[in-house]
């Protein structure tokens, strides 16, 4: 089963002033959640919010650089559907 990855204009605005580097790294994860859903044990520095019942969101860390801007704007306004 694939998992469909939107970005809202203002994420998708972000991810084009990333550094190719970053972008990269986000392609993969994206491809990543895609296949395999949004839990990605396998990758480091992604972990579960805790949130209410029912409730799941993760956020990652790419690079340590873009962490605040991550987790506030862009992988929050990345909706994982199936």
């Amino acid at each position: 089963m694939k998992w469909n990855v939107e970005f809202t204009k203002k994420a998708a605005k972000q991810v084009a002033v990333l550094s190719k580097r970053t972008q990269a790294a986000l392609r993969l994860l994206v491809e990543d959640i895609q296949e395999n859903g949004a839990a990605q044990p396998t990758w480091p520095n992604y972990s579960k919010l805790k949130q209410g019942k029912g409730i799941d969101k993760y956020h990652c860390h790419l690079y340590p650089r873009y962490f605040k801007m991550l987790i506030s704007d862009l992988f929050f306004y990345a909706r994982v559907m199936l």
